[in-house]
């Protein structure tokens, strides 16, 4: 189900969906270099936030894409 589906459902705008993933992602990524820098932290931690950032940037890329592409339909 996409996040416009789901936000039809719940009768809010796509947008918000939106920002409440990308503050859930933010979150996590800091938690993790909270963890990752705390004396308890380990090269797993690391390894995670790395992990994190690369799908956030993947999904930022593709998201990129997309809006390109239908971009380029439309001058079509």
């Amino acid at each position: 189900m996409s996040r416009s589906s789901h936000a039809e459902k719940l009768l809010i705008q796509p947008a918000q969906i939106h920002q409440w993933v990308a503050l859930a992602l933010e979150q996590v990524e800091r938690a993790f270099e909270e963890s990752a820098t705390s004396d308890r932290g380990s090269w797993r931690a690391n390894a995670k936030v790395n992990e994190i950032k690369d799908q956030r940037n993947k999904k930022l890329e593709d998201k990129q894409e997309n809006v390109k592409a239908k971009k380029a339909n439309r001058d079509l």
